[in-house]
């Protein structure tokens, strides 16, 4: 009996580790397959999404296809309840736990508590019913899962992560000006050169437009345009990198994190994956206290009813922020909803100054806040002090001090410029807002509150200056950067003190930061002036500071103009696409996804010195 018992547990042993080796050649196969499946179906329902809210149906064809939507929610649920399963099971893949808590969310919303959630949507639909449309919402978050991971797989490609970061603007750009054609997003036909330009200034977060938003876009135009702000500010490699380490994976490849460092301006591998949840968790925070105060600083009686007004704050909340400059008003913040409404205009401010600043010096300040914070509650509750080294930020000071003596060099001169001439009509406090608004919004936002072509020549002149400076390095803005103006500065005052070195702070500037700001200082002024001459030659009715004005504003994308912009003839479109791309993708990036890298060499040759 013991014998025979003994082969029944032994015979069980190797069954069960028959099972577990099957479990882990197999489980690894029918969740690729899974996969493969799950990819096509929200292919398929990120199509049908579009077909839809594009308006590209029949009323027949609208109520016929509320059947697949219900077959796409039932096959991804079931989907989702396999590699839930097989994840848990032997031979799963190493997963993280949001991802599995996200899926069962998923199951459980768009196949329970999707019929509780209030009809919201119905005045903005046409022929499909609301909870098909909540469905399809689902549907259209697993679609942008997907496509967020096909974007990941472009780091497979053995390319330059510099020419990755340029693709990945390319491809968003194409999409989006297919998605502005769409019948449902424009309240007339537009051709394919202005949906093109719109999409080209969103994702470059410029605000540079031929058409008139307002009266051309319908409310999925707007909402078409937001997100292109937003992927062009934060850009594409940014978000699908978040979205993949939160719901799917748990760790960047070494290619992807170089990928990351051309994309956020500056990161150590160390700290990349911190920074990349800094970045997202800083702009969801900014974006949310903007649109709170936007849209309570506006009354009601502008909109028609409650969605309308969450959708104008949230627009220019995420506008303000990523520096583009867009209005879903007509004439923009020069619409009576903007005037005297000093809460507004100082929100927006700060979004563009915070935006502008860069997300790793608004990192070190929260931090700091957060320090400060909780040494006071240990002093309130008679604890000892937290005492840890102060380390200054070159970096930071450099960039926190010229955004300082920017903004208060600029309202100095508005004020002195403009005194007798735009402001004549305005009192002192209001010239004073008036003159701050202006000074911050050239460095890259493009809101204005005053018409500029008003402006004397001489302050033209001085915000042409500001808009080829814009914001700092690694922000959402544009232009040569703070940092970049700075050193130039830096270098001469080493200069005029016959210093071999650039010195601050009892700190030394690499000699390869002084070149790359050289390069960039250069060959901006070369770009910005041969896009002059050619919309010059295109264009020469439309005047030479007019011009002059709008290719800097393109470049720097800021996205103020002097009114010329639809104007512009197909030649002089495309020059201004070309410059809004170039200036938003920097020169250091272009060289380095252009120009192969040269063999270090072991022979130093000799210095000699040229006559200046």
């Amino acid at each position: 009996m013991k014998k025979l018992l003994k082969q029944f547990f032994y015979f069980l042993k190797l069954t069960s580790i028959k099972i577990f080796e099957w479990f882990y050649k197999v489980n690894p196969k029918i969740l690729r397959f899974c996969n493969i499946i799950l990819s096509f179906l929200s292919i398929f329902a990120g199509l049908l999404t579009i077909f839809l809210l594009g308006n590209l149906y029949t009323p027949t064809v609208g109520h016929n296809l509320e059947p697949y939507i219900d077959f796409i929610s039932w096959s991804i649920s079931i989907i989702y309840l396999i590699q839930i399963i097989l994840l848990i099971l032997p031979g799963g893949k190493k997963f993280s736990w949001s991802n599995l808590l996200l899926k069962m969310i998923f199951i459980i919303t768009i196949n329970y508590f999707v019929y509780f959630i209030p009809d919201f949507i119905s005045p903005y639909l046409h022929d499909v019913g609301y909870i098909h449309y909540y469905k399809l919402f689902l549907i259209f978050l697993v679609f942008i899962r997907t496509i967020s991971l096909l974007a990941q797989n472009l780091y497979k490609i053995s390319i330059h992560p510099a020419k990755i970061f340029i693709i990945s603007f390319i491809i968003i750009i194409i999409i989006g000006s297919l998605l502005l054609l769409l019948p449902a997003a424009t309240y007339r036909d537009i051709k394919y050169e202005d949906s093109l330009f719109v999409t080209v200034s969103a994702v470059c977060v410029t605000g540079l437009t031929t058409v008139n938003i307002a009266s051309t876009f319908t409310w999925f135009g707007k909402l078409i345009i937001i997100i292109l702000i937003q992927l062009g500010g934060l850009g594409i490699m940014t978000i699908t990198s978040f979205l993949a380490l939160s719901f799917t994976r748990t760790d960047l490849s070494i290619k992807e994190q170089q990928g990351l460092e051309f994309n956020l301006g500056s990161s150590s591998f160390r700290e990349i994956k911190k920074n990349l949840y800094a970045i997202i968790l800083i702009t969801a925070l900014f974006e949310s206290i903007g649109a709170i105060l936007i849209y309570f600083s506006v009354p009601d009686i502008y909109f028609d009813n409650l969605a309308q007004h969450i959708f104008f704050a949230i627009f220019h909340s995420v506008s303000a922020f990523c520096n583009a400059g867009f209005s879903n008003l007509p004439d923009g913040m020069m619409n009576e909803v903007f005037v005297n409404n000093y809460l507004s205009i100082f929100t927006i401010s700060g979004l563009i100054i915070f935006g502008g600043i860069g997300f790793f010096v608004i990192n070190s300040l929260l931090k700091n806040i957060n320090f400060k914070f909780k040494n006071l509650i240990r002093k309130i509750f008679n604890k000892p002090k937290i005492i840890k080294p102060k380390i200054i930020n070159i970096n930071n000071l450099i960039v926190t001090r010229t955004t300082l003596i920017l903004i208060i060099l600029a309202i100095a001169v508005i004020l002195i410029l403009e005194s007798n001439n735009s402001l004549i009509s305005y009192n002192w406090f209001d010239k004073v807002v008036q003159a701050f608004f202006c000074s911050v919004t050239p460095r890259t936002a493009g809101f204005n509150t005053l018409d500029f072509a008003s402006f004397t020549p001489a302050t033209i002149m001085f915000i042409i200056i500001l808009m080829w400076i814009g914001a700092s390095p690694g922000s959402t803005g544009g232009g040569i950067k703070t940092t970049s103006i700075a050193l130039a500065f830096l270098n001469a005052i080493s200069i005029g003190r016959n210093q071999d070195k650039i010195t601050f702070k009892n700190r030394t500037i690499s000699n390869i930061t002084v070149q790359k700001s050289f390069v960039i200082i250069v060959f901006s002024l070369l770009t910005i002036f041969i896009g002059i001459i050619f919309v010059c030659a295109f264009d020469p009715h439309l005047g030479f500071m007019n011009i002059m004005f709008e290719v800097f504003s393109a470049f720097g994308t800021v996205g103020l103009t002097l009114g010329i912009t639809p104007n512009l003839s197909l030649a002089s479109k495309i020059v201004i696409i070309i410059e809004m791309f170039v200036g938003r993708m920097q020169f250091v990036i272009l060289f380095l996804a252009i120009i192969k890298r040269a063999k270090r060499r072991l022979i130093k040759y000799p210095e000699i010195d040229l006559y200046l």
